[in-house]
């Protein structure tokens, strides 16, 4: 158990604890007395925010505390203040770009794909970059408009990146393991001008998914070079075009409003959203213009293992880009032996990868999300086993609890809501979303449960929102629902989550069957078939397990967590 410090001096709010509950107008009315016979000096002291040393040795009750509190703003858990040193008067990608040119970085390695052993200095990056942003210029690509990619991490990809940032185009980064039914949702939004994709298997996806757009227009599909041409195809060198003299990039005016990405995410309860990410996810990120990662030499190998379309990776791509380094990366998912490999061989200083691989190899708790970018963070001098780490700098937590609202204390669990420059702008195009996502404060509620100790460290502890944790991919329950519901045996279904030690969470189907079905069924074959139409990070990998009938609310929805209960309990 850890050890409490001494609270700092100061006076203590004196309590009352009640044999019932009060009603919430009433701990409203016993704040305002409470406050009244206060001294106007007194402030919460310390990162704890706590209210000093009590008069006597009672106990100390956060839960009657929290409820006595008029103003809930001490209550926020706040990270360091940080201000840059030299503030950036350039746009995002000007700043990138003028960084990247530095004549110490021209003949440098910028990108190392481990795969193929292909490699790429900073100047031929630079240069094919602005080679096919005068292709995307020549095929009619204007600013404003999307270039999407479906692909796996590759040189081409990046470049495809780079151009698509000197045109002034919003980039979408689709999640390649979808399938060609969740590609074509992600299309509609995105309603893109160019669509960058691999070929094989990953364009046959594309082709199909292009055969359930209901635009008017479908975008123009531009192939990787790296594997044999496939007919009726730009080519990402046919696209290529000689680089004007006078080049000229479409910088924009430095403005941190200004959106640069779609990366997707399920958020915590439906479908896939675009999350807009904005030029002050990085120009206002201490981690951007001032190295924070305790390395001390100044040009140093990075290894990536995560997927491109992870806000993570993009991150670490531009910054290490704006830093000179080197990057080194895989394709796809390694097996152990080879990254193991490569960590030698390329003498990796710093690794980035899901936290599927690291739960695995670390048994350590981590938490992403594309809305939020870096919010806590670990450092080798500063760690608590089990936490993800402190708040990051510019960074406010407060700890809500639920039904009230209210703004809780240290060793308090709530839900975790945030306020950062990192945060996306929104929803791309779903405006209703956003709003369900931010409250009146600017805090974004993240729907996962946790508190934070009395050195600032911060624990998760659960869900309060539906989704589910399958190794690195958040699932909402209620794609694979809606497949089940396809099928003729299914009358109802409810899908969950269910613990898994080396997955997180495995998605787990209850179902009710039609009454002719009742006999004939079977929960194998349900599963299989369900299957053939899901990509593989939502297939159902805990079994469906067949109800007689599901425990109801009085409105009539199906009480998740007594189906739970009983499903773990067979």
């Amino acid at each position: 158990m850890e050890t409490l410090q001494p609270y700092a001096e100061g006076k203590w709010l004196i309590l009352e604890s009640k044999p019932d509950e009060p009603s919430r107008s009433e701990i409203q009315n016993e704040g305002d007395e409470i406050e009244e016979s206060l001294e106007k000096d007194l402030i919460l002291r310390g990162p704890l925010w706590n209210y000093g040393k009590k008069k006597d040795n009672d106990e100390i009750l956060f839960h009657i505390i929290k409820k006595t509190i008029y103003s809930q703003e001490e209550l926020v858990l706040k990270g360091a203040q940080w201000i840059p040193s030299k503030p950036i008067i350039h746009s995002f990608v000007e700043y990138l770009f003028i960084n990247m040119k530095r004549k110490k970085n021209i003949n440098s390695t910028a990108l190392v794909e481990v795969e193929t052993g292909r490699t790429m200095t900073y100047g031929e990056l630079i240069h094919n970059a602005q080679s096919l942003a005068c292709g995307l210029r020549w095929i009619g690509i204007v600013p404003g408009q999307v270039v999407a990619l479906f692909s796996y991490n590759s040189l081409e990809a990046l470049i495809m990146i780079l151009a698509s940032l000197l045109v002034g185009s919003l980039t979408a980064i689709l999640e390649s393991s979808y399938n060609s039914v969740e590609l074509a949702v992600q299309l509609r939004e995105v309603n893109p001008r160019l669509l960058f994709t691999e070929t094989g298997k990953t364009l046959l996806k594309v082709e199909y998914a292009l055969t359930q757009m209901t635009t008017a227009r479908l975008p123009r599909v531009v192939v990787n070079s790296l594997h044999p041409q496939p007919r009726n195809y730009l080519t990402i060198n046919q696209l290529m075009r000689e680089v004007e003299p006078d080049f000229k990039a479409e910088f924009r005016l430095a403005n941190s409003l200004n959106p640069i990405f779609i990366l997707f995410s399920c958020g915590t309860t439906a479908s896939a959203k675009g999350t807009l990410i904005s030029e002050r996810y990085f120009t206002r990120s201490k981690m951007f213009s001032e190295t924070d990662f305790g390395i001390s030499e100044k040009r140093y190998t990075t290894l990536i293992s995560s997927p491109i379309f992870w806000n993570s990776t993009i991150t670490t791509l531009l910054l290490k880009l704006n830093y000179g380094h080197r990057i080194v990366f895989f394709r796809g998912p390694p097996c152990e032996a080879v990254l193991i490999k490569a960590l030698h061989k390329f003498q990796v200083l710093l690794w980035v990868t899901s936290p599927a691989v690291l739960l695995q190899l670390l048994d350590w708790p981590v938490r992403c999300m594309t809305e939020t970018g870096t919010l806590t963070s670990n450092t080798p001098s500063m760690n608590k086993l089990g936490s993800v780490g402190r708040l990051s700098h510019n960074t406010e937590l407060k700890v809500m609890e639920e039904g009230t609202g209210l703004t809780l204390g240290a060793y308090q669990e709530g839900e975790l809501c945030f306020k950062s420059q990192s945060l996306m702008l929104g929803y791309y195009k779903n405006p209703e979303a956003t709003q369900l996502m931010f409250d009146s404060e600017g805090f974004f509620h993240t729907g996962d449960l946790g508190y934070y100790d009395s050195q600032g460290f911060l624990f998760i502890t659960g869900r309060k929102k539906e989704v589910i944790k399958w190794k690195s991919y958040q699932i909402a329950p209620m794609d694979i629902e809606i497949q089940l519901l396809t099928l003729p045996e299914v009358k109802e279904a409810v899908v969950f989550g269910i613990p898994n030690d080396r997955d997180g969470e495995i998605v787990t189907a209850a179902v009710i069957l039609h009454p002719e079905f009742q006999i004939t069924a079977n929960a194998e074959l349900i599963e299989a078939t369900a299957n053939l139409n899901l990509s593989n990070t939502k297939k159902i990998r805990g079994g469906v397990h067949i109800f007689q009938s599901f425990p109801y609310t009085a409105t009539g929805k199906p009480i998740k967590n007594l189906i739970v209960k009983h499903v773990l309990n067979l």
